[in-house]
């Protein structure tokens, strides 16, 4: 039982931050940059938006109910993105 446990969480946060490290990594690509240089607002809004609305879905029914959780649980989601990126150095300050 806890191994189901810590196995919904990591599918609640590893699979929204595997997705934001992939799309981050996909519009690196500079052979790409001519294309894909309009995509910068979109990345910027619909990313945090598909990866929020993936740790939502992934979560269980009861705790979707909750509104602060569907508010609170995206945010840590994203920071993991942003840590994952700060680590691998694919975004910096």
């Amino acid at each position: 039982m806890e191994s189901n446990k810590y196995a919904l969480w990591g599918k609640i946060i590893l699979i929204p931050v595997a997705y934001g490290v992939l799309l981050r990594v996909f519009f690196g690509i500079n052979t790409w940059e001519s294309v894909f240089s309009v995509m910068s607002v979109t990345f910027l809004l619909m990313l945090p938006s598909i990866v929020g609305g993936l740790t939502v879905y992934f979560s269980s029914e009861t705790k979707a109910r909750s509104l602060s959780y569907r508010i609170l649980m995206p945010w840590v989601t994203i920071m993991g993105f942003m840590v994952v990126t700060l680590f691998f150095g694919i975004e910096g300050w």
